[in-house]
Formats: structure tokens, C-alpha cells, sequence
């Protein structure tokens, strides 16, 4: 599944969109994974905040913008574990001065 792309699932009942990635960006994120019911009946792997995160620094690094503002939403709501994690694996990827980065900055008024 390394080359497998992006797919969608919508349920129009809920008005609810996933976007599934069925690949491995970070490094045993398969492995941590959880199975979670998304849909009545219909259970998936779900990745961790630890991994969600990193996966966000990845993409960030790439040049998506996007991800940003979620970062800093993760990091804030993260327990002190999960922070401990994020920077460990970004210090593993020499992402460490990207997240000081994206962590630092302020957030768009909503």
C-alpha cells in the first residue's frame, strides 16, 4: 500500500468527509494506530496524535500550509507524553527547528 493514493469516504447523513491515506509516513504510526467506528458498522485504523502530528511536520516541511494551525491545535490539546513524543520524533527527523517554528507562531483570529 506504500503507493496507494488518497481516497474519500462522505457519509451525506452525518455531513461527514474523511480523507484516508492508506500509507505509512511516519515511521510504526500502522502499528500505533486504533481501530475506531467511523461509520455505523464500519471500523478503520485511525492514527495517534502523536503520529497525526508528525505527519503535519512532514507535510509543513513539504511546503502545505495548511497544516499549521492544526499543528498548533494538536500540540495544544496533547498531554505532556504525546508532547514529549512529537518532539522526539521530529527531533528524529530533523524537523525539531520547524516545530519550534510552527509552534511559535500566532494563531488567524477566528
Amino acid at each position: 500500500m506504500r503507493d496507494a493514493g488518497l481516497f474519500q469516504l462522505f457519509d451525506k447523513e452525518e455531513a461527514l468527509k474523511l480523507d484516508l491515506y492508506p500509507r505509512e509516513l511516519i515511521p510504526g504510526e500502522l502499528d500505533r494506530s486504533v481501530l475506531l467506528e467511523v461509520f455505523k458498522g464500519v471500523r478503520y485504523p485511525v492514527a495517534s496524535r502523536i503520529d497525526i502530528s508528525s505527519a503535519k511536520l512532514v507535510w509543513i516541511s513539504k511546503g502545505s500550509h495548511k497544516g499549521r494551525r492544526d499543528l498548533r491545535y494538536l500540540w495544544r490539546t496533547a498531554t505532556d507524553d504525546e508532547t514529549d513524543a512529537i518532539q522526539s520524533i521530529a527531533v528524529g527527523l530533523g524537523l525539531e527547528q520547524l516545530l519550534v517554528e510552527v509552534l511559535s507562531e500566532p494563531d488567524e483570529i477566528e
